[in-house]
């Protein structure tokens, strides 16, 4: 199965900006190829992708 064109272009963009922040913030960050990252370039941990998650759900009215 493919991936939707909008998923692809959404993708293409979270890198492209990433690669931007990267160059920007001028920071030495590792690069382990991920799409969702530490401002260091590291695995986002489980706690914090729940955390965030639930804010998103708090400030949606859905929690």
């Amino acid at each position: 199965m493919d991936l939707p064109s909008l998923s692809v272009t959404a993708l293409r963009e979270r890198k492209r900006k990433q690669l931007e922040e990267r160059l920007q913030s001028g920071a030495v960050s590792e690069d382990h190829d991920l799409i969702f990252c530490t401002h260091q370039g590291r695995r986002v941990g489980w706690r914090n992708v729940l955390r965030a998650f639930k804010l998103i759900l708090e400030r949606s009215g859905s929690a």
